[in-house]
């Protein structure tokens, strides 16, 4: 933001401003930030974007509404007390007087409910994206303290119970669902074509693509998915399985491929920038994870218009709802009925028109960027009131 822009804003007949703070534009946040910045878009509010740490980038700037402040921190600053990396918000505050924050994950939200000591108006968001957030003691006497001014958002109703829990005196109406979101049109604008998609994958020709992007991480439970893969691919003989990622367990996972006799099946694609961009390559995603609050890879294959399997933990099933099968993690016998039974529906004609609009359907209404800046001002009308009472 350059000082002519600051002064156009500060000119303004009272201006009301909104502060959003963000570790850094590393996936998934450059996403979550340009969500909550679209929430704001056409409103009476500007936003003002903060990342903590990385280098200015113009186009992760131009690519957020409002404006976007790089403060350049190195990593190290972002621990402890953090009083320098304050003492700038501080003096962003007294320039635009912020009425809402928004914080994500902990180290923001505490940033966040720190400068309500210097702003008596402010309301803050605080968006959890993790389990286990508040799991240490002082985390929960801190939040604790400021339970008046914080709103708790956890990105799936399975999320938001695991934070009452760990809160069980928090207000239980100042703990809310705010599901990610994704800009379905540049999202499905992004798409690589499927014939260059598979080109660059090293995909077969004919081949019927199972695939699944994630770390090669235990969380991620990729073992269960080849196992899987192995007791159906002799009914799906054009079926092959595709792993985008990269991690410590490559080699077990290899490894394990060909103790099955499946290693020619089996395509280790390693790391894929921008990996979202070639999911027209793909037949059915499968997500075999342990653990996931969310699962913003879900909402990538919605776009891309693809039946999904996954495990039925944490948020995924509230994520799929109708638009998806679910197994119990770790089953693998089911996990391989759900992929041969998917398979042998699809091989002939590919999925039927009233998937694709239930898949798009579902999308719209939870999920895209206008259900978000829907639900976030109509939680905002429900709370603000009873939150300028308290106060």
């Amino acid at each position: 933001m350059n000082d002519n822009h600051h002064a156009l804003l500060l000119s303004m007949e009272r201006p009301k401003f909104a502060l959003q703070i963000c570790h850094n534009y590393l996936p998934p946040f450059f996403n979550i930030a340009q969500q909550y910045a679209w929430a704001f878009r056409d409103t009476e509010y500007h936003l003002i974007t903060v990342f903590l740490s990385g280098e200015e980038n113009r186009e992760v700037a131009n690519d957020i509404d409002g404006d976007v402040i790089f403060l350049g921190y190195p990593r190290t600053m972002l621990r402890g007390l953090k009083i320098r990396i304050l003492k700038k918000l501080v003096t962003l505050h007294r320039q635009y007087d912020f009425r809402i924050i928004i914080g994500h994950r902990y180290k923001s939200i505490y940033l966040g409910c720190l400068l309500t000591l210097f702003a008596p108006k402010v309301l803050v968001f605080g968006a959890v994206h993790s389990a286990k957030t508040f799991e240490r003691f002082r985390r929960r006497v801190f939040i604790n303290r400021f339970a008046k001014r914080l709103i708790i958002l956890g990105v799936s109703n399975a999320l938001v119970e695991e934070i009452q829990s760990a809160l069980p005196r928090y207000p239980s109406q100042h703990i809310r669902v705010s599901y990610n979101r994704i800009n379905t049109y540049q999202a499905s604008a992004k798409l690589i074509p499927r014939v260059t998609a598979r080109a660059s994958l090293g995909i077969p020709d004919g081949a019927f693509v199972f695939a699944t992007v994630a770390r090669l991480h235990p969380k991620k439970n990729h073992e269960p998915l080849i196992r899987a893969f192995a007791k159906m691919q002799s009914n799906a003989p054009h079926a092959v399985l595709l792993l985008i990622g990269d991690g410590d367990l490559r080699n077990k996972l290899q490894t394990l491929a060909d103790d099955l006799g499946i290693d020619e099946k089996v395509i280790f694609a390693g790391f894929v920038r921008e990996a979202e961009r070639y999911y027209g390559a793909f037949d059915v995603f499968v997500l075999p994870s342990k653990v996931e609050t969310f699962g913003m890879v879900l909402l990538e294959a919605f776009v891309a218009e693809l039946p999904v399997i996954a495990s039925s933990v944490g948020g995924i099933p509230e994520v799929l709802g109708d638009a998806g099968k679910v197994y119990a993690v770790d089953d693998v016998n089911a996990l391989a009925e759900l992929m041969n039974s998917t398979y042998q529906e699809l091989i002939e004609d590919g999925l039927p028109l009233q998937q694709k609009r239930r898949i798009a359907a579902r999308l719209e209404q939870h999920f895209s960027f206008d259900a978000g800046r829907r639900d976030f001002w109509q939680m905002y009308r429900e709370l603000v009131a009873v939150v300028e009472k308290q106060l």
